[in-house]
């Protein structure tokens, strides 16, 4: 008989979390979504609303008896990192590290997924960039998100606990209501004819299909 899996994720009422939730309720799981919005992304899908930033979560973590959690939490604005990166630093590399000190005490054996960005690599050489590139950011952002990697690895050395972490690239997809991807389609549907862009027309950018990325979480997991 297959135990079915219980699962939370974080941030879970936002874009990707939304089609993170859907894949993980579509293969069975039971799952929670932690989000200080209160909303419930799907129907029926538990969410509490909670602000990692300053309530506790060990009792959540200890009672809720979770397999993984999915730590989709946090800023993912690098204007607002450039306007305010004392704030950007706290939604991500703070957030992450009492996420991290919640399970040490709590739930030791629950499994973590971090999804970070691909902003911690910065200005990418030529072609595609490896895994091997050096971070190197050139924003807060990006800054903030290769700190709250360095706790998971830390904390994964140093207390054992199980932890990945997912580098994701800008992403695009259904639901997307802001970036670039939204902007040069509403351009499009305000002006068949014309479609406004910056700089040169030259620029290189890779993207990401949110469900692509969604099955990467979960083989990751």
């Amino acid at each position: 008989m297959t135990t079915s899996r219980r699962t939370l994720v974080t941030g879970g009422s936002g874009f990707l979390g939304t089609h993170l939730v859907r894949a993980l309720l579509d293969r069975g799981d039971e799952v929670t979504v932690l989000d200080r919005s209160g909303r419930a992304p799907w129907p029926g899908v538990p969410v509490l609303a909670l602000d990692l930033l300053r309530d506790p979560v060990d009792d959540v973590l200890a009672e809720g008896g979770f397999d993984t959690v999915f730590h989709l939490a946090g800023n993912v604005e690098v204007p607002l990192s450039v306007e305010r990166p004392d704030l950007d630093l706290a939604l991500n590399a703070g957030v992450t590290l009492r996420l991290l000190e919640a399970l040490r005490r709590a739930a030791p054996g629950t499994g973590l997924l971090l999804t970070s960005a691909a902003a911690v690599y910065g200005g990418a050489p030529e072609g595609p960039c490896p895994e091997s590139q050096p971070p190197a950011p050139v924003a807060p952002y990006g800054a903030s998100k290769w700190i709250a990697e360095c706790y998971v690895s830390l904390y994964a050395r140093a207390h054992r606990l199980r932890t990945h972490r997912a580098r994701i690239f800008s992403l695009f997809g259904p639901g997307l209501r802001k970036h670039v991807v939204f902007d040069l389609i509403a351009k499009l549907h305000r002006d068949a004819g014309t479609l406004p862009v910056l700089g040169d027309g030259e620029q290189v950018r890779d993207f990401l299909y949110a469900e692509d990325a969604v099955a990467a979480l979960l083989r990751i997991a």
